[in-house]
């Protein structure tokens, strides 16, 4: 039977009864067994037993006349290593005898299934939201499909750089046989590749030939022989366009690929296309959320920092500006009020500062940026030469974006943002960027218009404090003169009759010492007197040249001699006037009435003994004269100091609460200040401070 079948270049099997009743030598070839394994043995043991039931169903149904298809493929099972072949067979019935004629398109059939998958692999890419995600997917999808590929884009107008490639053996070969990775590569534009980027896409069959040309010589051999090796023979190149604009070349490469899988890569392209610009769609409308979501930040802080100042504000603006434009650092640099120096550096992320101040005339870029209408643009910090020595010598590099600060007092500084990636920064960053300084600019003459106006009204209650304490005063001091007036009177009439009523009685007995006491009560009382005029009368002093020594010894020596001889003998002085100490031009007898009050003061403070320490001192720089009384007492309490300088406060059972009032006076009158220093229980410094005029 069939005498000429192994001539057929076809496989031909004949089966009778369902067994194999010939085979030729193709069919055997195909199958991978002998034909004593193939003939007569039944014809469904050489399917797969998935396919077994389909055959055998079709079988029967064409034995009882029922229309099937002659041709179909089927899985066979190849040999005893149990591969797995895809032939498609044409079947004839004559008679008994079913001759069936076999053609192997496994091949067929897995280009099918890759170019199948490679479709769904475009479709896979849609879901991406990132273009790292999208690219990502890409080489994981093509690497699978046992293909070799490679992302290449222009450089320059006769070049094409490759941005990525995978290759079989992650490129090792090739980096050892031409010195580097093939990411990286810059070659010419070969016939294929113009192909492909003016109309969208090309095939070819000799890939091998094409990737040696694009790398060239000396190493052209050498990749032949890894191309070939790798069995990288037949190619397709698709254009991906993004955002409306040729962008780059995806180049596939395998064994399996045929002229007609170049729709199917132009489908392909066409997704990875849409992919990204979904992606950079997706990224544009983040970034514009984000950049947003900063603007009202900032509007934020404009509205809630007026109120704690400049420097707050400008912290938060460069916080907001360095996130809006996705920057790693944003620095303000403040202008000094004299124009000439950046003394004040406000990071956001605390980026190491130049030496303060920074001189104007040596910072080029930050004198250029204040001079500009606009931003100014670097986009390389490394090689621009407006950038100083010192600042490339401290490692800063990458972009940076740079705009003037102004506020309603002018000039105020450079707002600087950064990307130490080298991401350059674009015009819509630049837009960005002035609108946020726009708003920063709003809220910096707002924080100094509320700052200025916080200092006029703190002028303004300090000087109706002033006005009312010193109507207060004037109102005391008429009360004062009318009281002390009315008193002193009736004391003299006291004294008259205390005198005579001393010559009837003799001192000893009761009667005698009831008119001491009233003589004491009395002088008290006068001295109160005394106390109250001197508080009434205006204080004007008359300034003369003065020695400073004389003054405080006779000061100190007028309150040892008012205090009690038992008070005075437990105190030990100490008075450090300085020889070289210039005169003064003072009212020498204010002045000694002033230590004269606080020195008693102190001494009171000490009622069991201690140490009384008295000090000038000329303070040259601020031209000023320091008179320092300090006690080792017991201190001052907070509650007492608040009211101790008030007229009529006192905590002592005899005092009048006047003497540390006329001090305050006495000391205001020469343009000076009382300063107290009294921590708790380690006595206290009361510090008469008056202009040392000349």
């Amino acid at each position: 039977m069939l005498p000429y079948g192994d001539a057929i270049p076809a496989g031909v099997v004949v089966h009778r009864g369902g067994t194999v009743v010939y085979a030729n030598g193709r069919f055997c070839e195909i199958m991978g067994r002998p034909p004593a394994q193939v003939v007569g043995r039944p014809f469904y043991e050489l399917l797969t037993p998935d396919e077994v039931g389909r055959v055998m169903d079709r079988h029967v149904r064409r034995a009882r006349g029922e229309p099937v298809p002659d041709e179909y493929e089927v899985s066979i099972v190849r040999g005893d290593d149990g591969e797995r072949r895809v032939i498609e067979i044409t079947v004839n019935v004559s008679v008994e005898d079913v001759v069936v004629l076999v053609r192997d398109v496994t091949d067929v059939a897995d280009r099918r299934v890759r170019r199948l998958a490679l479709s769904h692999l475009g479709v896979a890419l849609s879901a991406c939201r990132t273009e790292i995600d999208v690219m990502g997917a890409l080489r994981t999808g093509v690497a699978a499909l046992g293909l070799s590929a490679a992302w290449m884009v222009p450089d320059g107008d006769d070049r094409v750089r490759v941005e990525y490639a995978d290759l079989p053996d992650g490129g090792a070969a090739f980096a050892r046989a031409v010195g580097r990775p093939v990411s990286g590569w810059v070659g010419p534009w070969t016939t294929w590749l113009r192909r492909a980027w003016i109309s969208g896409g090309a095939y070819i069959d000799d890939a091998v030939a094409e990737v040696a040309r694009f790398i060239g010589q000396p190493w052209e051999a050498a990749v032949l022989g890894i191309a070939a090796s790798n069995r990288m023979t037949r190619g397709v190149n698709v254009r991906i366009d993004v955002g409306g604009e040729p962008t780059a070349i995806l180049l596939l490469r395998g064994a399996w690929l045929r002229e007609d899988d170049l729709a199917v890569a132009h489908l392909l392209g066409a997704q990875i296309s849409g992919a990204l610009n979904n992606a950079r769609f997706i990224a544009d409308a983040q970034r514009r959320v984000g950049e947003l979501e900063a603007l009202h930040d900032l509007a934020r802080s404009v509205l809630r920092d007026t109120a704690t100042g400049p420097q707050t504000l400008l912290r938060a603006a460069a916080a907001s500006t360095r996130r809006a434009l996705d920057a790693d650092t944003a620095t303000v640099m403040l202008l000094s009020d004299d124009g000439r120096a950046f003394d004040t550096l406000t990071d956001a992320l605390g980026v190491d500062a130049p030496p303060t101040p920074l001189e104007v005339e040596h910072a080029p870029l930050l004198r250029e940026a204040l001079a500009a209408d606009g931003c100014v643009v670097v986009d390389d910090l490394r090689t621009d030469r407006r950038v100083s020595r010192l600042r490339r010598a401290l490692g800063v590099s990458g972009a940076a974006l740079l705009v003037k600060l102004q506020s309603t007092r002018g000039l105020r500084g450079v707002l600087l943002v950064r990307r130490t990636t080298g991401r350059r920064f674009t015009d819509a960053d630049q837009a960005m960027m002035r609108a946020l300084v726009s708003v920063t600019e709003v809220g910096l003459s707002n924080a100094e218009l509320y700052a200025e106006a916080q200092l006029r009204l703190a002028d303004l209650r300090d000087a109706q404090a002033r006005l009312i304490e010193r109507e207060r005063l004037a109102a005391l001091g008429e009360l004062s003169a009318v009281v002390a007036h009315e008193v002193r009177n009736p004391l003299a009439v006291i004294f008259n009759a205390v005198s005579a009523l001393r010559r009837l009685v003799p001192r000893e007995g009761d009667a005698g010492r009831m008119i001491d006491t009233v003589r004491e009560e009395a002088e008290r009382l006068n001295r109160i007197v005394g106390d109250l005029l001197g508080f009434a009368r205006p204080v004007t002093p008359h300034m003369q040249p003065e020695a400073l020594g004389p003054l405080v010894d006779s000061a100190l020596a007028a309150a040892l001699a008012t205090a009690s001889a038992e008070a005075a003998s437990a105190i030990v002085p100490s008075v450090e006037v300085p020889d070289a100490l210039p005169h003064a031009r003072i009212d020498a007898r204010l002045m000694r009435k002033a230590l004269l009050n606080v020195i008693l003061n102190a001494i009171d403070a000490m009622p069991s003994g201690g140490r009384l320490g008295i000090r000038v001192e000329h303070d040259a720089p601020n031209e000023r004269l320091r008179f320092s009384v300090s006690d080792t007492g017991p201190g001052i309490p907070d509650e007492v100091r608040a009211h101790m300088f008030e007229p009529f406060f006192t905590t002592r059972a005899a005092g009048t609460g006047l003497g540390l009032a006329v001090v305050k006076r006495i000391v205001e009158a020469h343009g000076g200040e009382v300063v107290v220093a009294s921590p708790s229980g380690v006595g206290t410094t009361f510090t008469l401070v008056v202009p040392a005029a000349t």
